[in-house]
């Protein structure tokens, strides 16, 4: 591996080897955090909104190119979902383990990360409108997004929240 020596540019960090190139910006150890700003004393109580991001509560995965074929879906579109969070507003609209997310609103679903972008680009509050598949019936329903804080999010089991590694 050849590392680039201008560490204005670049430099390169091998991984189990994997080389992976970054911004030296990134590589270099950060400077002291910026002093957080100041809110009054118990604006955050008052408005817990404030703190809360966009959620669906299902975990998917790309869908397997086999199971496409054999659902007539085009390849490389459909997310398969392998947990719903109970309670969840997934679980309230009725989407179940193995459906195939096809569309959220205008959007064709074909990765894991695009439908969390996807989500989180809305408010808590939001509908969208989820097209899936399930049993080889193309099904819709609006979903109204829950709101979860950040910290609740990072609690809910991984299991639930990462998608399984796809199976090819």
């Amino acid at each position: 591996m050849r590392i680039h020596r201008n560490p204005l540019i670049w430099a390169a960090v091998a991984t189990c080897g994997i080389a992976t190139a970054l911004p030296i910006a990134l590589a270099q150890k950060p400077e002291a955090p910026a002093e957080p700003e100041k809110s009054e004393p118990g604006a955050a109580a008052e408005n817990p909104a404030a703190d809360q991001q966009a959620w669906l509560g299902v975990a998917v995965d790309e869908l397997h190119p086999e199971a496409g074929v054999q659902l007539g879906v085009p390849e490389g579109v459909g997310l398969s979902v392998h947990a719903v969070v109970p309670n969840s507003p997934a679980d309230e609209a009725g989407i179940e383990e193995r459906d195939l997310l096809t569309q959220l609103d205008d959007q064709i679903l074909v990765s894991p990360k695009q439908l969390q972008v996807l989500v989180r680009a809305k408010k808590p509050g939001d509908s969208v409108n989820l097209t899936f598949l399930r049993k080889g019936e193309e099904l819709k329903a609006e979903v109204a997004l829950g709101g979860r804080s950040r910290a609740a999010l990072v609690a809910i089991p991984p299991s639930l929240t990462t998608a399984a590694p796809a199976r090819r």
